[in-house]
C-alpha cells in the first residue's frame, strides 16, 4: 500500500475542494465583512481538519459496506479488500471519525465554538454512517441528506465569527446574495451527481438488492433529472439577476460564462447524447463546475 492508495480511498479531491470553498467563504468574504478584530487561524485550520476527518471517515465506511457491491461494478476503484486490507480500513476509519468528534470537542473547549456547530460536526458523522446502512437504499431521500451535508460544509465557516451567521439572511447585502447563491449550488449540484452516480450504479445495485432513485424506469429517472436541471437553471438565472447591481461588469459577465455555460453543456449531454459514458461525464462536469465556483468567487472578491 502506498500514499495514493489512501488518498484515493479518502477521496481527496472531494476533501480538497470543500477545504477550498470553506478557504474562500472565510476569508475572503466573512472576515472582511463580519466586523471581526483579527483573524483567528487556528480556528479556521481546526475546522477544515475536523471536516477532512469526518469526510474521509465517511468515504471509508462507505467503501467498506459497499465491498460486495463494488465487486459487480466494473468502473469502480476496489482499493479496500485488494490493495488496502479491510482490517487497515477499519483502523483508518475509527481513527478519522474519533479524531473528527475529538477535534470538533477542542473547537468548543478552546476556540468557544458555538455548540450548534458541534451538533453540526457530530451529526453529519452520524448521518454518514446512517446513509451507508440504510438511507443508500432509499429512492432520492439518502440524495438528499449527501447534498444538505456538502451545503453545510460550505456554510459553517460562518459559525467561526460571532453573530456573522446573521449575514446569510440579510437579502441586500452583496455578500449574503452571493454566499446564498453559492449555497444553494453547492446543494443543487451534489443532489444531481448523486443522482447521476445512482443510476451509474443501477446494475451493481440490482445484482445486491439496493434499490435506489437509478433503479426506477428510464422514463421516469430523464423526468426528474430533467426537472431538476430545470431548478438550477431558473435558479442560476435569477442568482445571475441579483448578482448584476451588485457586481462589476466584467465579473457578473466572468459569472454568466461560468454559470450558465456549464449547466447548458449539462443539459446538452443528458439529452441528446445516447453514449454509455455520459453519466460519467455528467459527474465530472458537476465537479468542474465546482471548481470553477471556486475561481469565480475568488474572481468576484478581487474586482
Amino acid at each position: 500500500m502506498n500514499i495514493s492508495d489512501f488518498l484515493i480511498v479518502v477521496r481527496w479531491q472531494n476533501i480538497v475542494i470543500t477545504w477550498l470553498m470553506q478557504a474562500v467563504v472565510y476569508y475572503m468574504y466573512l472576515l472582511p465583512y463580519c466586523d471581526y478584530p483579527s483573524e483567528p487561524y487556528p480556528s479556521f485550520i481546526l475546522l477544515a481538519i475536523t471536516t477532512g476527518l469526518v469526510l474521509a471517515g465517511g468515504n471509508i465506511y462507505n467503501d467498506l459496506r459497499d465491498i460486495h457491491t463494488d465487486s459487480f461494478h466494473k468502473n469502480k476503484s476496489k482499493m479496500i479488500g485488494s490493495q488496502v486490507p479491510t482490517s487497515r480500513a477499519w483502523i483508518w476509519y475509527y481513527i478519522f471519525t474519533t479524531g473528527g468528534v475529538v477535534s470538533c470537542v477542542v473547537g468548543w473547549m478552546i476556540f468557544d465554538w458555538p455548540t450548534s456547530l458541534a451538533v453540526i460536526v457530530i451529526l453529519s458523522t452520524g448521518l454518514l454512517i446512517l446513509y451507508s446502512d440504510y438511507l443508500k437504499n432509499t429512492i432520492l431521500f439518502g440524495n438528499l441528506v449527501i447534498a444538505l451535508l456538502c451545503a453545510l460544509a460550505v456554510w459553517i465557516p460562518v459559525y467561526l465569527i460571532p453573530g456573522c451567521i446573521d449575514i446569510t439572511f440579510q437579502t441586500k447585502n452583496p455578500v449574503a446574495i452571493i454566499l446564498s447563491g453559492y449555497i444553494l449550488n453547492a446543494f443543487l449540484l451534489t443532489l444531481l451527481r448523486e443522482i447521476i452516480k445512482d443510476k451509474e450504479d443501477e446494475f451493481a445495485d440490482h445484482k445486491t438488492g439496493i434499490y435506489t432513485i437509478g433503479s426506477i424506469s428510464l422514463p421516469k429517472f430523464k423526468g426528474i433529472v430533467s426537472a431538476l436541471l430545470g431548478i438550477i437553471t431558473i435558479s442560476n438565472t435569477i442568482w445571475i439577476y441579483f448578482l448584476f447591481p451588485v457586481l462589476k461588469l466584467v465579473p457578473w459577465l466572468l459569472g454568466v460564462l461560468f454559470i450558465l455555460v456549464p449547466i447548458c453543456l449539462m443539459i446538452y449531454i443528458f439529452n441528446l447524447t445516447s453514449s454509455d459514458q455520459k453519466y460519467a461525464r455528467l459527474s465530472k462536469l458537476i465537479k468542474v463546475f465546482f471548481v470553477l465556483a471556486v475561481f469565480l468567487l475568488i474572481c468576484w472578491q478581487l474586482y
